[in-house]
C-alpha cells in the first residue's frame, strides 16, 4: 500500500510533458537577381493632361517617341553569344563603348547579322545597347526598319541631335538609328558626340560599314573599337589586309577580326 501511495504522489508532482514544438517553416528560396528584374514590370509613367490649345510643337520629342519593329530571332545563335562575351572581355566593363562593324567587301553582309549582335549583347551584360546602320550608302537594315527620317548622317553632319535620330524597337533593351536621308558627310568634324550616348547605353553598335569608303574610315577613327568582319570564303587575304592597314593608317582601334561563315 505505501509503494500504491509514493507512486501516486510522484505522479502528482511530475509535470505534464510539453507538446512537441511544431516544426520551424522553411525559409522562402533566394530568388537570383536577373530572375527579380526580368519579372518586375516597371509601373507606367505618370503624365499630365495638357490643353491642346497651349501644348507647343516638339518634333524631337515625336521622334523619340516613334517605335519600329526590329528582326530579332526568338534563339540567339551561340556564335554571336561569344562574340558579345569576347568583346565585352576587350573593353572596359563598367564604361559604354562605341564599336564599328566594317567589311572590306560586301560579301560577308549576308552571313553577319548585327541585330543578333545586338540582342546578344542584352542577353550578356546588363544595360540598353543602340544599334545604329552604319551602311550609310545604301542603309539596307534601315529599309526594313525604318526607312523614313533623320539618321546617321544628319549626326555625323550636326544637323540633328541623338535624341532626335534615335528610335525605340519592339525589340526589349535595343534603341535604333536609321543611317538618315542626307548626303554622305565629306568634311571633319573634331566632336562627334558620344558623351550623350554614353550614360544611356552600356553598348552603341554600328555596322555594317564597307571599309572602301572613307566615311567609313573616317567614322572608324572617331569609336573606341572597330571590328572587321570577313568571309573565310569570300573575302581574299589582300582585302582584308589592305583593310586592315587603311583602318590603322586613319587612326582606328582595329580590336580583330570576325569570321562570319566559319
Amino acid at each position: 500500500m505505501s509503494r500504491i501511495l509514493e507512486a501516486l504522489k510522484s505522479l502528482e508532482n511530475r509535470r505534464p510533458a510539453e507538446p512537441p514544438s511544431a516544426p520551424a517553416p522553411e525559409p522562402p528560396p533566394i530568388r537570383v537577381l536577373d530572375e527579380l528584374l526580368a519579372s518586375y514590370e516597371a509601373p507606367a509613367p505618370r503624365t499630365l493632361a495638357v490643353p491642346t490649345s497651349i501644348t507647343p510643337d516638339l518634333p524631337s520629342a515625336r521622334k523619340s517617341l516613334e517605335c519600329c519593329t526590329l528582326p530579332t530571332v526568338e534563339v540567339v545563335p551561340e556564335c554571336y553569344l561569344e562574340l558579345a562575351l569576347r568583346a565585352g572581355e576587350q573593353l572596359a566593363s563598367s564604361y559604354c563603348n562605341v564599336l564599328l562593324f566594317v567589311t572590306p567587301n560586301h560579301a560577308a553582309e549576308a552571313c553577319f547579322s548585327t541585330t543578333q549582335l545586338a540582342q546578344a549583347f542584352v542577353l550578356q551584360s546588363g544595360g540598353d545597347v543602340l544599334l545604329v546602320d552604319g551602311d550609310l550608302r545604301f542603309g539596307r537594315l534601315s529599309k526594313t526598319v525604318c526607312p523614313t527620317g533623320a539618321g546617321m548622317t544628319e549626326a555625323m553632319l550636326g544637323a540633328a541631335s541623338w535624341p532626335e535620330v534615335i528610335r525605340r524597337t519592339t525589340a526589349p533593351r535595343i534603341d535604333f538609328v536609321p543611317c538618315g536621308n542626307s548626303q554622305i558627310p565629306t568634311f571633319e568634324r573634331t566632336d562627334f558626340g558620344w558623351g550623350a550616348l554614353r550614360p544611356k547605353y552600356r553598348v552603341v553598335l554600328i555596322g555594317a560599314g564597307d571599309a572602301q569608303e572613307p566615311e567609313t574610315r573616317w567614322l572608324a577613327s572617331r569609336c573606341d573599337g572597330v571590328y572587321l568582319v570577313i568571309s573565310r570564303r569570300l573575302t581574299r587575304r589582300q582585302e582584308a589586309s589592305v583593310a586592315v592597314n587603311d583602318l590603322r593608317s586613319g587612326g582606328a582601334n582595329v580590336l580583330g577580326c570576325v569570321v562570319a561563315d566559319d
